[in-house]
């Protein structure tokens, strides 16, 4: 392999997470080919192998940022297919326990449609690579490893009409997410699988479909407090539609009925998402997605990984979809992969590349998946491995969260953090402590003092 310029690369899956790397091979390979289980169309459409685009989804800044420096122009495709771009600090209301987030813009945009049309937006730029070249109802179905040399040398497929073929390459991808085989042939051929961290979610999705009102706003309710299960995310969608997803942890589902949905919708920390939708007629038929945990694959664990085969998006780690942070985790380990494939000593061994390239998609996957162990975990019924100084963590977060609904330059800065912009250490900050000290001191006293008064009221009836 030369540091310079290599062969081929063939990428398993044609998901956003594989038409990025496709777009980052296509700078360091002579050849890229992209191998889809599913059928692909050049315009927007729901696939059997991403059931979860059903259902809400958010694009957080960087990878915002990431498709626009990779496609010029982007954002004029994003406004085309009639999808929004808006600050992240206004574009969507969050409520919760401790109220509503104080709403301000942190001038950092990102972009507003469904799953479907942003992937059709990427997928229709990485065909048009002259060096790329996009295969659907492709289904690989094993891999050749070479015993001799150490590593994967080829994968067999099968197309529709059911011929069989083998491709060989220099690197193969494997960006086929929660569906992905990597461990299982790592094993199969005597190497050594990663180590895994499983957070048990058993999150159900349910959403329905509306006509989005006039001027309608997306918002968000968390998860009420440290007993409660329930979520909901309303989103604006090209062609005037509103997506209105409900969650539970741990077997809680919203009922697919109208009657029912509204009813679970009611009983949210807020009640703003079951008022934006009550009245509004669904225009397509409820769907529902199920997802047992939480799973992040630490290859970056391995002694000797196998040279020729990497995993990357949701195949490496699979996140809790209800945070968004899938899609903009899997183009960050895509900008890895560049950068990676751009450093010459890296490059000089097979097997190097591969544990050069782990180690970057490590430290990218960390905060992502802190931000959202933090979240699960306050869940009764979650279980898996807690993070170290969980409780202390917890406190902190509970004091924060209060803060960003009364405080503005604390708000900011946790939507900065959210959206992958600035390390969680940045919290900690000098000049955000004492405010958000303050803020939520504020909000402990002012509760303190209206439950003296509901009592002093209750003994003087």
């Amino acid at each position: 392999m030369s540091a310079q310029r290599f062969d081929h690369a063939v990428v398993l899956g044609g998901s956003l997470a594989g038409l990025l790397s496709a777009r980052v091979l296509a700078d360091h390979f002579a050849r890229v080919t992209v191998l889809e289980r599913d059928a692909l169309e050049d315009a927007a459409h729901h696939r059997k192998g991403t059931p979860q685009a059903h259902h809400a989804h958010g694009l957080l800044v960087r990878g915002a940022r990431c498709l626009a420096e990779r496609f010029p122009g982007f954002a004029d495709d994003v406004l085309a297919a009639g999808g929004r771009i808006s600050d992240a600090g206004t574009g969507l209301r969050w409520l919760g326990p401790a109220g509503e987030r104080v709403a301000g813009p942190i001038g950092a945009a990102t972009f507003q449609l469904s799953r479907p049309a942003l992937e059709a937006l990427v997928r229709r730029r990485v065909a048009a690579l002259p060096n790329v070249a996009l295969h659907g109802a492709a289904d690989v179905t094993g891999v050749r490893f070479d015993d001799r040399a150490r590593r994967f040398a080829a994968v067999s497929l099968c197309d529709a009409n059911g011929r069989a073929a083998e491709i060989a390459a220099d690197l193969f991808v494997d960006a086929r997410g929660r569906g992905s085989r990597i461990v299982e042939w790592l094993r199969a051929h005597q190497q050594e699988a990663p180590p895994e961290t499983r957070i048990e979610i058993d999150l159900t999705y349910t959403t329905k479909i509306y006509r989005a009102p006039e001027n309608a706003r997306g918002l968000a309710v968390t998860v009420g407090g440290d007993r409660e299960t329930r979520l909901g995310v309303l989103l604006r969608l090209e062609g005037g539609r509103w997506m209105a997803t409900l969650g539970g942890y741990c077997g809680d589902a919203a009922p697919r009925d109208d009657a029912g949905f509204l009813a679970f919708a009611r009983s949210l920390a807020s009640p703003a998402f079951a008022d934006a939708i009550e009245g509004l007629e669904p225009l397509e038929e409820t769907c529902s997605f199920r997802t047992p945990a939480s799973i992040r694959r630490h290859f970056e664990r391995t002694a000797e990984p196998a040279a020729g085969l990497i995993a990357l998006g949701d195949a490496a780690c699979a996140f809790n979809p209800i945070f968004g942070q899938g899609m903009s985790s899997a183009a960050l380990q895509a900008e890895c992969l560049a950068e990676t494939l751009g450093d010459a000593r890296a490059c000089a061994d097979e097997r190097r590349l591969v544990r050069s390239f782990y180690a970057r998609a490590s430290a990218a996957v960390d905060l992502p998946w802190q931000l959202a162990a933090g979240e699960d975990f306050r869940v009764p019924g979650v279980r898996g491995e807690r993070p170290r100084a969980f409780l202390l963590q917890r406190r902190f977060a509970d004091r924060l969260r209060i803060a960003t609904t009364r405080d503005a330059e604390v708000a900011a800065a946790f939507t900065r953090v959210g959206h992958l912009l600035a390390p969680m250490r940045s919290l900690f900050a000098p000049r955000l402590l004492p405010r958000i000290w303050r803020a939520s001191e504020r909000r402990r006293v002012a509760r303190e003092e209206a439950g003296i008064a509901g009592l002093s009221g209750g003994a003087a009836g």
